[in-house]
């Protein structure tokens, strides 16, 4: 399946990807925290700073591809379904894959 995209508009959906999961792990910052708070040894304290990191981190990629997307330009195709193709994750898939879904972003994990 041959599907070319503007390679701007696949690091614009990738932002949003990385935008949802960076809220994601703020509710799990947050989560954890109140879950530790009675007990703050070095060692949780250490995991929580982690998980800030990795909040940060994911934000400030965010950023990153978004300004790069803004400066490629839309004369870049990217063959996204090859893109994609080895992707474990099908709802993440279907996101890149699809515009429409794209705006949704990640919706947290299925509880069963």
């Amino acid at each position: 399946m041959d599907r070319k995209i503007s390679t701007s508009d696949v690091l614009k959906r990738t932002a949003r990807e990385l935008d949802s999961l960076s809220a994601a792990t703020r509710e799990l910052e947050q989560t954890v925290t109140d879950l530790v708070q009675a007990e703050t040894t070095k060692a949780t304290m250490v995991s929580l700073q982690s998980i800030d990191l990795l909040a940060q981190t994911l934000s400030a990629l965010t950023e990153f591809i978004d300004d790069v997307s803004d400066q490629i330009g839309t004369s870049h195709q990217t063959d996204v379904a090859q893109a994609t193709h080895n992707l474990k994750l099908g709802d993440l898939r279907a996101r890149l894959l699809n515009s429409d879904q794209a705006s949704n972003g990640y919706s947290g994990p299925e509880v069963f």
